[in-house]
């Protein structure tokens, strides 16, 4: 029977999508014998390469193809994926921006920008960005999109420049006015942003710009010590929030008991030339202003909040699981994208709070890592987190106080565990004396990581390196103290939720103690 090229490239493209390298190669590689001008099946077999591991085949015929055709924004964003995956991000940006000089297609343009901002690229981004505003300038959207790549990179200017220019043309836009309050300090109550808060009609917005709405008045008022306004706000935001996202305490709790009652040894080897680094802690608890401080060192790399470890751990759950082939792979997946192309003997951060879950596959992975645990008064600290709109699923906890005990008690349990069982890796800080002692925590961590300490600068102002977390604001301005026993100003509002949350760290506050 003779073998038709159109059918060897459905099949072999299914079997792309499907992960099914082998199937997929010799399905592709019969088309390209029977059609090998055929711009489909050689994009296929580019991509059929790639999952098989041959990156230069892979790489050659990506680069003949662009060179065919400059604007394929499909192959570019194929090759620029490879190109991520094997550590090189400059020349992935490179070829993305390349194709973007060729095409208006803004679909295609804003494809292309969400990449760039994913590998946090952010000039890129920007770059792209204010094409698709060219082109299209009365839509508001571009206007909120590149206000946030704004602010990640620290140019709050342009940043508020854009969330002026979407609210003239909508000033119902809820997201715009609570970005714009984030980056605001209101001083005095006749602030004429504050008194255009109050008085957008609230029966004009949908549940989301309500929502918005509330934290943006929240955080307006708190700026200026109206701690009852405030928090009549945070809770009605919260609320709306819980709608969008619900947090499922059950599961927390059985996914501590199974971490709780699974006993670790130390890790046989820390015999590695590879430093990661990994700060954790809950959510608000200063982990962003930690990383910023270690990434003044010459030697110290942020890549900012990885979901590398969760992903993993939703396809190994039970750690042990893992064997030691699997864990060698998955750890040298997880450092190229720590690494990037940068100097393999430097020191490479993931500041994602809450890969706290996760010490325990973490170390089976790295053996050698170092891990920074950021501690704070967990009043702060919670407090911080319920008056944060996030995003994130994960942080659904956030959204309610009850849920906020819940997680804050499994936190601390947790961690208590992982100082027992993996203490010699794991440096303890407080919050409290980072910004106290600044410089000295600072030694201590550097001195911990094994890197040579540097007297760096503490001053945060002239921080260029893209910020994506919550503390995009608070993490570019000097240290200061102004945020110690903040849950003083709202005691009031919920005596019996500070309460709970201060007894669970006096529980915790003599050290890790025995599991028994």
């Amino acid at each position: 029977m003779k073998i038709n090229w159109r059918d060897a490239l459905r099949d072999g493209t299914n079997a792309v999508k499907q992960q099914n390298p082998g199937r997929a190669l010799s399905l592709l590689e019969t088309a390209y014998e029977l059609a090998p001008l055929e711009r489909d099946v050689r994009y296929w077999l580019g991509n059929a390469y790639r999952i098989n591991g041959r990156i230069d085949d892979s790489t050659q015929i990506f680069e003949a193809l662009l060179a065919e055709n400059s604007a394929d924004v499909e192959v570019a964003m194929a090759f620029a994926y490879l190109l991520r995956e094997i550590g090189q991000p400059a020349k992935s940006s490179a070829v993305l921006l390349q194709t973007c000089e060729n095409i208006e297609d803004t679909k295609a343009l804003l494809s292309v920008c969400g990449f760039l901002r994913d590998s946090d690229d952010y000039q890129a981004a920007i770059r792209v960005l204010k094409k698709v505003r060219s082109l299209e300038p009365e839509q508001v959207d571009h206007a909120l999109n590149l206000a946030r790549l704004y602010q990640a990179t620290g140019s709050f200017q342009l940043a508020e420049d854009q969330l002026r220019n979407a609210l003239r043309k909508n000033p119902t836009i809820g997201f715009a006015w609570l970005s714009l309050a984030q980056q605001h300090v209101f001083e005095r109550d006749d602030d004429e942003d504050f008194i255009r808060l109050k008085q957008v009609d609230q029966s004009q917005l949908d549940d989301e710009s309500k929502m918005c709405m509330a934290f943006a008045l929240a955080k307006a008022s708190d700026d200026l010590g109206l701690w009852s306004d405030a928090w009549a706000e945070y809770e009605k935001g919260n609320s709306l929030a819980s709608q969008r996202q619900v947090w499922e305490k059950s599961r927390w709790l059985l996914f501590l008991q199974r971490k709780l009652d699974t006993r670790n040894s130390p890790p046989a080897s820390m015999d590695d030339a590879r430093h990661p680094v990994f700060i954790v802690g809950n959510p608000r608890s200063g982990t962003t202003l930690v990383d910023t401080l270690l990434s003044k060192h010459p030697e110290i790399v942020s890549r900012g909040e990885l979901n590398y470890l969760s992903e993993i751990a939703k396809h190994y759950p039970e750690t042990k699981a893992v064997g030691r082939n699997v864990s060698g792979r998955l750890a040298s997946e997880y450092w190229t994208q720590l690494r990037l192309d940068g100097p393999e003997n430097y020191f490479y951060i993931d500041k994602n709070p809450l890969n706290f879950r996760y010490l325990d596959l973490l170390f089976q992975l790295f053996p050698g890592a170092k891990v920074i645990h950021v501690s704070r008064d967990g009043r702060d600290s919670c407090l911080s987190c319920f008056t944060q709109l996030f995003q994130h699923p994960d942080a659904a906890f956030t959204n309610s106080l009850d849920s906020l005990v819940d997680f804050y008690a499994g936190y601390r349990k947790l961690m208590n565990k992982w100082e027992i069982e993996f203490g010699k890796q794991i440096h303890t800080i407080e919050y409290e004396k980072l910004v106290e002692s600044t410089s000295d925590v600072v030694k201590g961590m550097v001195e911990f990581l094994g890197a040579d300490y540097h007297d760096q600068s503490n001053d945060l102002g002239d921080e260029v390196r893209p910020i994506r977390t919550a503390s995009v604001w608070q993490a570019r301005q000097a240290v200061h103290k102004s945020s110690l026993a903040r849950w003083r100003a709202y005691y009031e509002f919920a005596p019996s939720f500070f309460d709970k949350i201060a007894q669970i760290d006096v529980e915790h506050r003599s050290g890790p103690r025995d599991l028994d």
